[in-house]
């Protein structure tokens, strides 16, 4: 389910609590739109999981390391 805040000040006030209890902490911000990501439910989880053992194990024995399921990617050197 997809909704778009477009009162600044909701959108503020929704900000600061979840950065105050910390639940901004998946948030992420797209071409200057922050986004709220809901978490994954168990089928995706179930999926990633079971994905990630199958690429791990080939990966492995094929010496080409390591297959990591919820790794978090960037293009920032930091931050």
């Amino acid at each position: 389910m997809s909704i778009m805040v477009n009162d600044l000040e909701v959108a503020r006030r929704l900000r600061a609590e979840r950065e105050a209890t910390d639940g901004a902490q998946h948030d992420e911000v797209w071409d200057g739109v922050y986004v709220i990501s809901p978490l994954p439910n168990n089928e995706h989880q179930l999926l990633a999981c079971r994905l990630s053992k199958i690429l791990d194990e080939v990966a492995e024995k094929a010496g080409l390391g390591l297959a990591i399921c919820g790794v978090n990617v960037s293009d920032r050197d930091e931050g």
